[in-house]
């Protein structure tokens, strides 16, 4: 198999992409990192590319952030948001904002 790679090595490198990131400049990371990635990855895949190795990191660091701000990955399918338990006020634009409180909130009823 080609550039087999072991476990450590893939954690060591998803945990330094994850800190990595950049994170506290976005404007609004729920926007951001609201999206199916594997969608995502199917448009823009390119099979010149030699090594896919860092798409895959930065594919699996991006489904990690998925759970950390939604508690579960996003899915699409033809552009309607499969997820049954992502807040429905997330889904409207105008609410977008608001998510921060509302995950705060998840949080302390925990």
């Amino acid at each position: 198999m080609k550039n087999k790679r072991d476990i450590k090595t893939i954690l060591f490198d998803v945990f330094e992409n994850m800190v990595n990131r950049g994170d506290e400049k976005l404007d609004n990371e729920f926007d951001y990192y609201f999206y199916d990635r594997g969608d995502f990855q199917k448009k823009y895949f390119t099979e010149y590319e030699r090594d896919r190795y860092d798409g895959d990191i930065e594919t699996i660091s991006i489904l990690i952030k998925q759970i950390q701000l939604f508690g579960e990955v996003i899915y699409e399918d033809d552009g309607m948001i499969m997820n049954r338990n992502i807040d429905k006020r997330f889904l409207k634009e105008d609410l977008s904002k608001d998510v921060k409180s509302i995950f705060r909130t998840n949080k302390k009823e925990k």
